[in-house]
């Protein structure tokens, strides 16, 4: 999840990828780490994704300072957009072309590739 949303928002992910239990939400901002519950591993790809980027956009300047206000909803929404338009991009590209890209193949193999964890 960590290395398609690098791909898909084209900048580094400097936090961690953490799992936590608990009660009351499905992600939280841990300073140095994004922490998922663990429930989300039940989830569709779509909905880890959404959270994840959801506790990115709080490392945004503009939302640093305004939790869930104005500005963090247009880090979300900024964030959420970007990762639409590359993976709409590359779909394009790869129903353009007999081969793809192994990056291509990667992003848009991402949520098999979960659902087969999810099973496990």
């Amino acid at each position: 999840l960590r290395k398609y949303l690098e791909k898909v928002l084209g900048m580094p992910i400097k936090e961690e990828f953490i799992l936590f239990t608990g009660k009351g939400v499905k992600g939280a901002n841990f300073g140095q780490a994004i922490g998922l519950h663990k429930e989300m591993l039940n989830c569709p790809f779509s909905e880890a994704l959404s959270v994840a980027i959801h506790e990115e956009a709080h490392y945004f300047p503009i939302s640093t300072n305004n939790v869930h206000g104005h500005e963090f909803i247009e880090a979300d929404e900024a964030l959420n957009m970007t990762a639409q338009q590359y993976m709409a991009k590359i779909a394009r590209e790869a129903a353009s072309k007999k081969k793809v890209s192994i990056e291509a193949q990667f992003l848009l193999s991402a949520e098999a590739r979960w659902d087969q964890l999810r099973i496990r």
